[in-house]
C-alpha cells in the first residue's frame, strides 16, 4: 500500500502530535489507513492459509509453556525435514533459506523465524503448531507438491569481480563494500580475501565520505535551528519545544540531529 496520506492537509496533525503506530497514518492519524485511496489488496490463499496458523499458534499462548520447548521444535524440524526426503539443503531452498541457517535451527544455536518455519511447513504440507509441539501432522494447505528448484545463479569470475570493484573505487559518491557484495552476491569476507588491497582501500575511501557528509549534516542542523531560533525572537515567543515544532515544521526530540544542534548554540 502507497505510503502517501489521502487527507487534505488541513486534516493533518501537527508534527509534535503524530503518532508512529502499526496500522496508523502518521500523518492524520486515521487508523487502518482509511484516508488512503487505494483499493486493498486481496490476500492470497498462501496469506490465508499462514494466518490461520499464526491464530493457532496464538490460541496456543496461554497453555504453550507447556506445549512447546526447545527440544520439542529441534524434533518437529527434524521430523518434517525426514517427511520432506530428509535432506536439509533441498527443503531450505524450497523455503528461501540458506541450509546453514536450518542448520542452526536444527543444532539449537538459535530459534527458527516464524516468516521462514512457515514457508517450511508449507513446502511439506504440515502445521505450524505440530512442528512446534515436537510431531509434525499434515493439514490442507493451499497448494502442495514438487516444486522446481531454481538453478544456482553463476559467481562472477575473477575479471568480473576485479572490474567491479575498480568501478566502485571510481565511483563518485564512493560506494561501500556492503553495496558491492550485494551487486556481486558474494560475501564481504570472499571480496576481501580476494582483493585485500583494493577492499582497503574502498572501505577507507567510504569511511572518510561518511565522515564528511556527517560534518555537513551537522553544520547544515546548526544553520537551520540558528535560523529558528532568531525566527523565534523576531516573532517575540520563547524558545520551547513546541514553538521550535511550530516554526521549523520538525520533530525535536532528544538525541536527533536538531536538539544536539540546538545544545551546541545553548553552549556557546
Amino acid at each position: 500500500m502507497e505510503s502517501e496520506c489521502g487527507a487534505p492537509i488541513d486534516k493533518h496533525l501537527k508534527t509534535y502530535n503524530r503518532k508512529m503506530l502499526l496500522g496508523v497514518c502518521s500523518s492524520c492519524g486515521s487508523i487502518g489507513y482509511q484516508c488512503r485511496k487505494e483499493a486493498p489488496m486481496k490476500a492470497s490463499d498462501e496469506d490465508l492459509w499462514k494466518t490461520q496458523q499464526v491464530a493457532e499458534l496464538i490460541s496456543c499462548f496461554p497453555e504453550s509453556y507447556k506445549m512447546f520447548s526447545r527440544q520439542t521444535i529441534i524434533a518437529g524440524l527434524i521430523s518434517m525435514i525426514s517427511m520432506a526426503g530428509g535432506t536439509q539443503a533441498i527443503i531450505a531452498r524450497q523455503a528461501g533459506l540458506y541450509k546453514s541457517v536450518l542448520w542452526g535451527w536444527v543444532h539449537g544455536h538459535y530459534p527458527p523465524s516464524l516468516g521462514h518455519l512457515l514457508n517450511m511447513c508449507m513446502t511439506t504440507g504440515v502445521s505450524l503448531v505440530s512442528v512446534m509441539k515436537g510431531a509434525p501432522a499434515t493439514c490442507d494447505i493451499p497448494y502442495y507438491g514438487e516444486k522446481k528448484l531454481k538453478k544456482r545463479s553463476e559467481k562472477p569470475s575473477r575479471d568480473e569481480r576485479e572490474y567491479a570493484l575498480n568501478k566502485a573505487l571510481a565511483a563518485n559518491p564512493p560506494k561501500s563494500l556492503k553495496c558491492l557484495s550485494r551487486e556481486l552476491k558474494l560475501d564481504k569476507a570472499i571480496i576481501r580475501r580476494q582483493f585485500p588491497k583494493e577492499t582497503s582501500l574502498l572501505v577507507e575511501r567510504y569511511r572518510k565520505f561518511q565522515l564528511s557528509e556527517k560534518d555537513k549534516r551537522e553544520k547544515s542542523s546548526i544553520e537551520f535551528v540558528q535560523y529558528v531560533v532568531n525566527e523565534l525572537k523576531n516573532q517575540g515567543l520563547p524558545l520551547t519545544r513546541r514553538n521550535f515544532c511550530e516554526v521549523s515544521g520538525k520533530m525535536l526530540m532528544p538525541g536527533n540531529r536538531l536538539y544536539r544542534a540546538l545544545m551546541k548554540i545553548a553552549e556557546v
